[in-house]
């Protein structure tokens, strides 16, 4: 067994306690995102949204969307996440007014989308002017080729170039992100998938000793039985001698030394019943129910990063129209440098 999974009874107890108070709480959503430069593990954080939403502040939440750069349509999904917890709690005034609040910060999430949005905006005007630039110095070029003109080409091409840099620049930022979202999630789902080998594992030990416990029991049952039946003709044997005058007391004192040798066959058979319970089955339902913890938080946190990838289509969509500009820009630079 591992170190990590070593039994140990007094930190189970302590587990054992918080995790009853833990299940006398509403449940919790979990998910870790980070951010694009920090995906090495290095900066973290958690958002924790309780049933009901008290640990939901819709501002903070908004702060991890600008540090993490999750998305507008990530942000959208948490969101929708969070108000499918507040309706299955019931529409009590604290769910009122945490969906009022996650209402009323709806256009905060629609900024980051709006800035989105800008970008490939700036890009398409960027395009439209380089290739209105491009397009009219070549025609100057060609109708008078001189200093002046080929100056007025070679500067309209070099601004396209700047143009298609930058594009590149946030295409290279942006594609970073979504494939850190990728990447992250792909961590937790190996996460999950080894968490979920390490309860399987548990849980069929746990079924083996339980098996094995069963079949100790129903022997040590059997044992009490038996020797109940022999321990009542042994009492009726000994009523017997004990009425006879003179009394055999060695044949009586022999009877009792049986009798005391069942009984101790039968406490015996019990004692290690419960000797394995305690130190073989009990441990093995504990080491169970620790993993099945670490199964269940580690799905939470690959459900959580599936929403950040989720955020991401837009991102995605941004991408591949950047793209299709600086493609656009890459025939035009050759179009004028053909020219020249």
């Amino acid at each position: 067994m591992s170190q990590k999974y070593n039994y140990n009874r007094e930190s189970y107890q302590k587990f054992i306690q918080y995790r009853g108070t833990k299940k006398s709480q509403p449940p919790r959503f979990r998910g870790t995102v980070s951010s694009g430069a920090a995906f090495g593990g290095v900066t973290t954080s958690t958002v924790i949204v309780k049933n009901g939403g008290s640990d939901y502040e819709p501002s903070k939440l908004q702060k991890v969307a600008d540090g993490f750069k999750i998305g507008a349509a990530g942000i959208s999904a948490l969101a929708k996440v969070i108000s499918a917890i507040q309706e299955a709690k019931g529409n009590n005034e604290t769910d009122t007014q945490n969906t009022q609040n996650t209402t009323n910060d709806a256009p905060t999430y629609n900024a980051d989308n709006t800035g989105l949005q800008d970008t490939i905006e700036s890009s398409s005007q960027g395009v439209d002017k380089s290739s209105t630039d491009v397009n009219a110095a070549i025609k100057a070029y060609k109708k008078d080729v001189n200093s002046s003109t080929l100056k007025d080409l070679k500067e309209a091409i070099a601004s396209a170039e700047t143009q298609k840099s930058t594009i590149e620049g946030q295409i290279k930022e942006k594609q970073e992100i979504v494939d850190a979202h990728a990447q992250d999630l792909q961590t937790k789902q190996n996460i999950q998938n080894d968490r979920q080998k390490e309860y399987d594992t548990a849980e069929a030990d746990y079924k083996d000793k339980e098996k094995t416990y069963n079949s100790m029991k129903a022997d040590a049952k059997k044992v009490e039985t038996k020797n109940n039946k022999l321990i009542t003709t042994i009492d009726d044997q000994i009523a017997e001698l004990e009425a006879q005058t003179p009394k055999d007391e060695s044949k009586i004192a022999e009877l009792k030394n049986q009798k005391e040798t069942l009984q101790k066959e039968i406490e015996d058979a019990k004692a290690k019943v419960e000797t394995f319970r305690e130190e073989t089955l009990l441990p093995a339902g504990d080491l169970k129910e620790q993993r099945k913890e670490a199964l269940e938080s580690a799905k939470q946190d690959t459900d959580a990063a599936k929403i950040v990838v989720d955020g991401d289509r837009e991102t995605k969509n941004a991408i591949d129209t950047l793209t299709k500009d600086k493609n656009s820009l890459q025939k035009l630079i050759d179009k004028g440098n053909k020219a020249i």
